[in-house]
């Protein structure tokens, strides 16, 4: 054995005598490189939103096929980004630890280890996850053991287990003094990482610090252990290596197992992809499933309605003073609903008591969010299908519903925002079907009037749509107004 383990003051003081010789070229790699990164990151977005076969505003409204396409665009942004942040930070690790390196050639450096340092970073972060799989204790005794590994590749040459097993010899025997020595320095990081306005500055600018820190406690533990610190067992690179091939596994199969558990409440959440057409089934007298047109429903549907049909504009008069006393609310008392189905298009349209300013000035100053009104549309006339508007109400059969919410901001006195989201209903499932964008939406003085593409309610020209409302704000009972059939022309 060599010399004496230094204690952390000694350490601390000749890091701080690295640090004011070698803390410009490290941070200049690390801003160099991070510059790289967002103009990767920056290109291949712009690529993808140049030549996506869809918006990637109105991802929400994504067909099926366009998912593929989704994630295949995904995953090609992430790569070349995830390969600059691994060049990155090989390129710092080799300026931290070859003193000799200067900007250029450390980018270098860092450019020929990228694939060797991932190697290495693998394997640690493996036996890592194996440790606190175990619990916190095990997590931190294994991280402290393997976590010179990076340094050894860079200053010894050894890749992949070598360099992973010699950073085991060499802390082997300190391993609870060497993670006290992270431990305080990771303290004094965390006290200016929070320090108002300048904490992350002074993270940033202590990170070169404390690469150089780990460095020398490196330095120090491998002069202490000399030779010992090179022995490696054969059966020990198999046993690690095990440890850390489970490591890599533990994701995937915590993947697997949230998929199977979660994913069907997932799927079940989401419902249909807009758009899509479910066909009723009924059993026959010999028991078998047979299949109705969807022509057939709505026509048994229609004889057994008991709302008349109405051919043109559909009103509902609501009264005045049903709304509560208090907060925002009182500001959207709903007089009149009016519904319209032409140019394929539902026009809906609310007229309130009082102008929209009002709720917009009050809810600067009180409440931002208000929530006016919610429709709800069945568009195969059958009540048994679709979702209820309140569970247990006994109102159901809508496959559709629209909710209208108002928001104030407070930092902006002139905007009036209104968000129109459509949702499917089916059972106890909500799912999204989209939002209406600034084009669909109109805001006069006490007139609010919101347009509805055919398509996106699941509806055509010549249908007839049974539909009601509900206001938000109202004071007491529910608020649902009664059902009313409409000729969509």
């Amino acid at each position: 054995m060599g010399s004496q383990v230094l204690d952390f003051t000694t350490l601390f003081s000749n890091t701080w005598e690295k640090y004011k010789v070698r803390a410009l070229p490290i941070l200049a790699v690390m801003l160099l490189t991070f510059a790289g990164i967002l103009v990767v990151a920056f290109l291949f977005i712009l690529f993808a939103s140049l030549f996506a076969p869809f918006s990637l505003d109105n991802i929400q409204n994504l067909q099926p096929g366009q998912f593929i396409w989704f994630f295949i665009i995904c995953f090609f942004i992430f790569i070349p980004i995830a390969l600059a942040g691994l060049w990155s930070q090989a390129a710092t690790m080799a300026i931290v630890v070859d003193d000799k390196l200067e900007i250029l050639e450390s980018l270098s450096v860092g450019w020929h280890k990228m694939w060797s340092f991932a190697w290495v970073s693998i394997l640690f972060g493996g036996i890592a996850l194996v440790g606190f799989a175990f619990f916190l204790v095990p997590g931190i005794i294994f991280s402290t053991w393997f976590c010179f590994s990076m340094y050894i590749l860079f200053e010894e040459k050894k890749g992949g287990m070598d360099a992973i097993l010699a950073s085991r010899n060499y802390v082997k025997g300190y391993t609870w003094n060497t993670f006290l020595k992270f431990f305080v320095l990771w303290l004094l990081y965390l006290v200016l990482a929070v320090i108002p306005f300048i904490g992350q500055l002074l993270g940033f600018l202590f990170t070169p610090f404390m690469m150089l820190y780990l460095v020398a406690i490196y330095r120090n533990l491998k002069e202490v252990k000399g030779e010992e610190g090179q022995l490696v067992q054969p059966s020990e690179r198999k046993i690690w290596f095990g440890v850390a091939i489970c490591g890599m596994v533990l994701p995937l199969i915590g993947l697997i197992v949230s998929l199977t558990v979660i994913g069907p409440r997932i799927m079940d959440t989401m419902g249909p992809f807009p758009g899509s057409f479910e066909q009723t089934s009924k059993q026959d007298s010999t028991g078998t499933s047979s299949m109705e047109s969807p022509e057939k429903v709505l026509e048994d549907a229609v004889q057994k309605a008991d709302t008349p049909i109405v051919s043109g504009d559909n009103v509902w008069h609501d009264p005045i003073g049903d709304v509560m006393k208090y907060g925002v609310g009182r500001w959207l008392d709903i007089s009149e609903v009016t519904a319209t189905g032409k140019d394929d298009n539902l026009i809906l349209e609310i007229k309130i008591k009082h102008p929209f300013a009002a709720f917009y000035n009050a809810g600067r100053q009180d409440q931002p969010i208000g929530k006016l009104v919610s429709f709800y549309l069945d568009a195969d006339l059958d009540r048994a299908t679709g979702g209820e508007i309140i569970p247990g109400s006994g109102r159901g059969g809508y496959e559709t519903g629209l909710d209208v919410i108002l928001e104030a901001l407070p930092e902006d006195k002139d905007a009036q925002v209104v968000h129109v989201s459509i949702v499917g209903l089916g059972g106890n499932r909500v799912y999204s079907r989209g939002r209406l964008t600034a084009d669909q939406v109109t805001l006069s003085k006490n007139t609010l009037q919101v347009s509805i593409p055919y398509t996106l309610a699941g509806v055509k020209s010549g249908d007839l749509l049974r539909l009601c409302y509900r206001e938000l704000a109202q004071e007491f009972g529910e608020g649902i107004a009664k059902d009313k059939i409409i000729q969509l022309q």
